[in-house]
C-alpha cells in the first residue's frame, strides 16, 4: 500500500452511539495502525450534533440521513470505509470506486421476510434499513464477519459474491482465563448466591432474536436434572413480561439474577465467575459473547444458527434454538462432570485463539489494496 494512504472511517452520529459498531471501529482501527499495515492514516468520521439532538425519531432521521449525506459529500479521502451497514446510504454520497463497506447482519430484512425460525414475520417493511442495505450495491468491496451473512447478502440483495470478503472479528486481550487466585477473589467481588451456587450466564441486548424463553427453560430443566443450586445470571436487557411469567410458572423466578448493563471492563470477570454461557439465539450476524466466553475458558452452549456454529466450531455443543431438552442436557453434562467441563474449557481457549484482530487487520488491509490498486 502506498505511503500515507488517508482512510476515512465512516462511523455513526455521535449523539446516537452503537456500542457494537463503535467497538468494531475502534478495534479494527487500532489493529490496522499497530499490526504492521504500514502507510495508513485513519480519520474517524463521527458526525457531531451541534445543536440539541431532540428525543424524537424525526431528529434522529434528520441527522442520520440528510445531514450525514450532505457531510459525506464534502469529505475527501483516498479510501472510504463505511463501518456499519445501517449507514450504507452514505454510499450514495461517496465515490463508490474508492469505498469499502462492512455489513454485520441483515436481521430486520430476514425478520420481515419471515425467515427466522421462532419469530413471527415483521409486518411493516424496514424502509430505512432497505435504503441503507441497497447502498451496499455501490461499494467496491464489502466485508462481513461470517459466511452466513455473506450468503444472505448474495441471496437477498444480489451482491456479487466475489466482492464480499468474510473477515471475522477478533478477540480483545482482556478476555482471558483468570488465574486460580484471581478466580478466588471473584467469589467476594461478584456475590451471585450461596457458596455452592452454580451459574448459567445469559448476555442479552434486548432484541427479539435473543430467545429469552430458552434461557428460562434451560434453567428449569437443569435444576430438575441436577438438584443443584443453579442461578441464571443475566447481563443486559431484563426478562420481558412473558418470560417472567414463564419463570414463575416453572418455579425458577427466584433463581434469576438480573445484573442489568454490565460495564465493559467487568465482563471478563463475569465470564470467569460463571460455569456455562447459554446463548440460544434465533439469529446472529456473528456472536461476540460466545467468542468472549471462549476467550475466558467458559464452556458455551449455543443455538445452531449458522454464524454461531462458525464461531464455536466443533469445540462446543450447539442445538436447535427451541430444543430446550437438548440444550439443557449439555449444560447438565458440564455441571455434573468437572472433567468434561475442564476439557470444554481447554477446547474453548484453543478455539478462541484463532480469532485475532491482527488477522482481521491484515485481511482488511488486503481489501483496501485491492480497491486502491
Amino acid at each position: 500500500m502506498s505511503s500515507a494512504t488517508h482512510v476515512g472511517f465512516f462511523r455513526g452520529v455521535a449523539a446516537y452511539p452503537s456500542f457494537s459498531m463503535d467497538r468494531y471501529a475502534e478495534c479494527l482501527r487500532d489493529a490496522l495502525l499497530s499490526g504492521g499495515c504500514d502507510g495508513l492514516e485513519i480519520e474517524d468520521v463521527l458526525l457531531p450534533v451541534r445543536f440539541p439532538r431532540g428525543d424524537g425519531r424525526l431528529a434522529h432521521y434528520w441527522h442520520r440521513y440528510p445531514r450525514y449525506l450532505a457531510a459525506a459529500r464534502k469529505t475527501r479521502f483516498a479510501l472510504n470505509h463505511v463501518l456499519d451497514h445501517s449507514y450504507g446510504h452514505l454510499l450514495y454520497a461517496l465515490d463508490p470506486n474508492r469505498t469499502v463497506a462492512t455489513c454485520h447482519d441483515i436481521f430486520p430484512l430476514k425478520h420481515w421476510k419471515g425467515e427466522i425460525d421462532g419469530l413471527g414475520r415483521r409486518r411493516v417493511p424496514p424502509f430505512t434499513v432497505l435504503l441503507s442495505l441497497r447502498g451496499l450495491h455501490r461499494a467496491r468491496q464489502v466485508i462481513t464477519p461470517s459466511a452466513a451473512t455473506k450468503r444472505d447478502l448474495v441471496r437477498h440483495l444480489g451482491l456479487d459474491e466475489a466482492a464480499i470478503h468474510v473477515i471475522p472479528y477478533g478477540l480483545q486481550q482482556e478476555f482471558r482465563r483468570f488465574t486460580p487466585d484471581e478466580r478466588e477473589t471473584l467469589l467476594d467481588d461478584l456475590p451471585l448466591g450461596g457458596p455452592d451456587a452454580r451459574h448459567l450466564l445469559a448476555i442479552d441486548t434486548g432484541g427479539p432474536y435473543k430467545n429469552q424463553r430458552a434461557t428460562i427453560e434451560i434453567l428449569a430443566r437443569t435444576i430438575d436434572s441436577t438438584g443443584l443450586d443453579v442461578r441464571l445470571v443475566r447481563a443486559g436487557a431484563a426478562l420481558g413480561k412473558d418470560e417472567r411469567i414463564t419463570a414463575a410458572h416453572l418455579g425458577v423466578a427466584d433463581k434469576v439474577i438480573e445484573l442489568g448493563n454490565v460495564d465493559r471492563a467487568a465482563m471478563p470477570a463475569l465470564y470467569n465467575r460463571c460455569d456455562v454461557l447459554v446463548f440460544p439465539s434465533f439469529y446472529e450476524g456473528f456472536g461476540w459473547p460466545p467468542l468472549e466466553a471462549m476467550g475466558c475458558g467458559l464452556p458455551v452452549v449455543s443455538s445452531r444458527w449458522d454464524s454461531l456454529v462458525e464461531v464455536v466450531g466443533t469445540a462446543l455443543p450447539s442445538e436447535d434454538a427451541t430444543d430446550y431438552d437438548a440444550l439443557a442436557s449439555h449444560v447438565v453434562h458440564f455441571l455434573n462432570d468437572p472433567g468434561e467441563a475442564m476439557a470444554a474449557s481447554r477446547r474453548a481457549l484453543e478455539r478462541a485463539k484463532t480469532f485475532t484482530w491482527h488477522k482481521a487487520a491484515v485481511a482488511t488491509a488486503a481489501v483496501y489494496r485491492a480497491v486502491l490498486e
